[in-house]
């Protein structure tokens, strides 16, 4: 499947657009558009095996071909672990996001939490440096409070570890 946005002018951002499934042309992930409306779009590839990357922005125009072909960077799923610095203890409830070396945000299908172990998985991650960030659960005291991480990931790296001083 693919994550979609469309560029609003109004307010010079990106929004999503929902999601839409994607198939094999022979040499490229392809994805089907069929149900967007003609406008500025870009797209995302998330599965298994590869890092998930913005496409150049496109136009879709009404009685054009609505597919896009996606490009695939070498990439993969990666696990982290949020601990507190002083204790060792795992932390539930972060907010965990990732930047790319391009400053591009990681794409994900929902939100991503630590759960009780203190992990969060990170799907389609592009292999290189990334920039995770940690925030403070919603509603606790130092909800806006965050930590970065830079890591380099690649094919061996599985679990990153991020000890958290308090938030």
């Amino acid at each position: 499947w693919c994550i979609l946005e469309r560029w609003r002018a109004e307010e010079s951002e990106w929004v999503y657009s929902g999601r839409a499934g994607t198939h094999s042309n022979g040499r490229a992930r392809v994805a089907s558009l069929e149900h967007l409306l003609p406008g500025r779009y870009r797209a995302v590839y998330v599965g298994p095996g590869h890092g998930a990357t913005w496409t150049e922005p496109f136009e879709l125009e009404s009685g054009r071909p609505r597919e896009a072909e996606l490009n695939l960077l070498p990439g993969g799923t990666l696990t982290v672990r949020a601990v507190d610095a002083a204790t060792g203890a795992p932390l539930e409830g972060l907010v965990v996001t990732a930047k790319d070396a391009y400053d591009q945000s990681v794409p994900q299908q929902d939100v991503v939490r630590t759960g009780p172990e203190g992990r969060a998985v990170l799907l389609g991650a592009p292999y290189g440096t990334l920039t995770l960030r940690l925030k403070g659960a919603a509603g606790s005291p130092n909800a806006k409070d965050s930590v970065e991480r830079t890591v380099e990931f690649d094919a061996a790296t599985g679990l990153v570890e991020c000890p958290i001083p308090p938030l």
